[in-house]
C-alpha cells in the first residue's frame, strides 16, 4: 500500500513539474511522500489532482482557442493576408502565448502614437482617448496635434526615455508616408514581443457623405454647411438625394485614389515590422444612413473621433489582447540609436539645451492651446544646440504650414543659413494630396549637420511678409537624415502615383 502511494505521488509530482502547476501545488506534491498518515495523503492527492485538472483544462482552452483562431481567418484574406472577423489584418507571424505564461491585465502597458485624434481632440475628457480607455494607469499617450509620425520617428528615445510598453498602437493612417516604416522599426527593435496595431483608415470620415474629403465624389461642400455640417439636416437631405442617382465608391480597394495608396503602404509597413492593422470598414447601410454613421462616429466638430469611437477602438484592441496575450516577461532591446529632441508645442516650455536670439519669444498661438517660439524687430534671428552625442547628427527644425495653396497661406517663404551658408528652405505651403480640406499643421525640415561635441548656430530669414509670422515648435538632434518633410511625406513621393 505503501509503494502505491509513493508511486501515485511521485506521479503527480512529475505532472506538476512538467506542466508548471502553481508552486503551491508543487510543493504539496513533494510534500505528499513523506507524509504516513493515509486519510491526509488522500486529501492531498485529491487536491492537487483538481490543480491538475484545472491546469489541463487552461491548456485545452488555449488550444480550442488557437484552433478557433484557425477557423477565423481560414476564410477570409487581404491579399496575401489574413483577416479575422473583427477586422485584423494579421501580421506575417503571430505568437498565441500559451494562458500560464500571460502577464494579468492589470500589468499590461501600453502606448499610442497619432494626430489629434489620439492625442483626444473633441473630447471633454482627454481619459477618454482610446490608450486610456484600455488602462487609465498603465496607457501613455503620446498623441501630438497636427502632427505626423515623422517626428516621432526622429525621437523616439527622447519621448520614451526608460520606459517599457506590451502594447503599442498608431493612428497615422493618411500620414504614413513621412516616417511610420521608422517609427514602427525602432519600436520593434526595442521591444521585439510587443503587440504592435496600426489603426486603418477611419471609415467615418472616409465614406462617401464625408464630403469635404471625398469633394469628386459628391457635391455639397463642407464651406457649405460649415464645421458642423454632419449634424446639419439640410446636408442630410442633400446628400439623401445626390444617392437617388449616384453610387459610392469602394476606398480602399481603388489603389489610384488616396486611400488606397495609404492603405496599400501600410500593409506594406506592417509586413517589414510584424504588425497588425485594425481596418474599421463601416457597417453595411443604405447610403443615406452614412451621415447619421458619421454624427455618431465622430465628435462635435464632424472630424475627430467620438467618445463612441475611442471606446469602440479600445474593445477591438482588447480582444485582440484576450485572443493573442502578453508575455509575463517581454524582451528589451536598448535603443540602436540615440536622438535628442526639444518639443515645446503643447508646453511651451523649451529644455536650456536650446538657445535663441533676444528677439525670439516663445507664446500661445491665438485661439489654440499651442506653442511656438518666434521673432520679433529686426535683429538677428537664429537658434543654437551642441550636440552632445558622439556621433554626426542631422539637424532638423519643425516649423507650423498651412494649405492647400493658394487659398490657404498664412506663414511667410523662410530659409536656415549656417555659416553664411543658405542650408534649407522652410516651406510654408503643408501638402494633403487628393484633398480640398484646409490644413494647419508642422512641417519638418532638416537645417544641417552637426558633428559630435560640436555646436551650431541656425540663423532663419524671412523673405515676405504674411498674415503670421514664422513660427518654430520642436527642435531635433537624430542620425537619420530624411523622414519626410511634410505632414503626409515628402512632396517628390507624393507626385508620383501611389501603388
Amino acid at each position: 500500500m505503501k509503494e502505491k502511494y509513493k508511486a501515485t505521488s511521485a506521479t503527480f509530482i512529475d505532472l506538476a513539474s512538467n506542466l508548471k502547476v502553481n508552486m503551491r501545488s508543487f510543493k504539496l506534491a513533494k510534500m505528499l511522500g513523506s507524509i504516513r498518515n493515509t486519510k491526509v495523503k488522500l486529501i492531498g492527492l485529491a487536491i492537487l489532482g483538481i490543480a491538475a485538472i484545472n491546469l489541463l483544462e487552461d491548456h485545452h482552452t488555449n488550444f480550442l482557442a488557437s484552433r478557433q483562431l484557425q477557423q477565423v481567418v481560414q476564410d477570409e484574406k487581404d491579399g496575401d493576408r489574413k483577416i479575422t472577423d473583427d477586422g485584423f489584418v494579421l501580421p506575417n507571424s503571430e505568437r498565441i502565448v500559451p494562458l500560464a505564461e500571460r502577464k494579468p491585465d492589470n500589468e499590461i502597458r501600453y502606448a499610442a502614437f497619432g494626430s489629434s485624434s489620439t492625442f483626444g481632440a473633441a473630447l471633454p475628457d482627454r481619459d477618454l482617448a482610446y490608450v486610456k480607455v484600455l488602462s487609465k494607469e498603465n496607457g501613455d499617450n503620446y498623441g501630438l496635434r497636427s502632427t505626423g509620425p515623422n517626428y516621432p520617428a526622429a525621437c523616439t528615445k527622447s519621448m520614451l526615455g526608460e520606459e517599457e510598453y506590451d502594447v503599442i498602437i498608431f493612428e497615422f493612417f493618411n500620414r504614413g508616408r513621412s516616417g511610420m516604416f521608422e517609427l514602427a522599426q525602432r519600436l520593434r527593435e526595442r521591444f521585439p514581443d510587443a503587440i504592435l496595431v496600426m489603426l486603418g483608415g477611419s471609415p467615418e470620415l472616409y465614406t462617401c457623405s464625408y464630403h469635404s474629403l471625398m469633394k469628386e465624389w459628391h457635391p455639397p461642400t463642407r464651406k457649405k454647411y460649415g464645421q458642423f455640417f454632419c449634424r446639419d439636416p439640410e446636408y442630410k437631405k442633400e446628400t439623401e438625394e445626390y444617392f437617388e442617382e449616384n453610387q459610392c465608391p469602394t476606398l480602399y480597394a481603388d489603389k489610384s485614389r488616396p486611400f488606397g495608396g495609404f492603405y496599400s503602404y501600410m500593409k506594406e509597413i506592417s509586413g517589414m515590422t510584424d504588425s497588425y492593422i485594425l481596418n474599421r470598414n463601416p457597417p453595411s447601410m443604405d447610403s443615406s444612413e452614412y451621415v447619421d454613421y458619421v454624427k455618431e462616429a465622430t465628435a462635435d466638430d464632424c472630424f475627430h473621433y467620438s467618445v463612441a469611437t475611442h471606446e469602440k477602438i479600445a474593445n477591438h484592441i482588447k480582444a485582440l489582447i484576450d485572443r493573442v496575450g502578453v508575455p509575463k516577461k517581454p524582451r528589451v532591446n536598448p535603443f540602436s540609436v540615440s536622438d535628442h529632441c526639444i518639443n515645446w508645442f503643447l508646453t511651451g516650455d523649451i529644455d536650456p539645451s536650446l538657445r535663441y536670439s533676444p528677439s525670439g519669444t516663445v507664446g500661445k498661438m491665438p485661439h489654440t492651446e499651442k506653442y511656438a517660439l518666434t521673432f520679433e524687430g529686426e535683429g538677428d534671428q537664429w537658434i543654437e544646440m551642441t550636440n552632445e552625442s558622439d556621433q554626426e547628427m542631422f539637424l532638423f527644425v519643425s516649423h507650423m504650414s498651412t494649405g492647400p495653396a493658394p487659398t490657404n497661406v498664412k506663414y511667410p517663404k523662410a530659409a536656415a543659413f549656417i555659416n553664411g551658408e543658405k542650408t534649407a528652405d522652410l516651406d510654408p505651403v503643408a501638402v494633403w494630396p487628393g484633398l480640398d480640406k484646409d490644413i494647419h499643421v508642422t512641417s519638418l525640415t532638416r537645417v544641417g549637420k552637426v558633428g559630435p561635441g560640436e555646436t551650431t548656430r541656425v540663423y532663419f530669414k524671412t523673405f515676405e511678409t504674411t498674415e503670421w509670422p514664422l513660427r518654430i515648435v520642436q527642435v531635433l538632434f537624430t542620425p537619420k537624415g530624411n523622414y519626410g518633410n511634410s505632414y503626409l511625406g515628402t512632396k517628390e513621393k507624393h507626385t508620383a502615383p501611389m501603388l
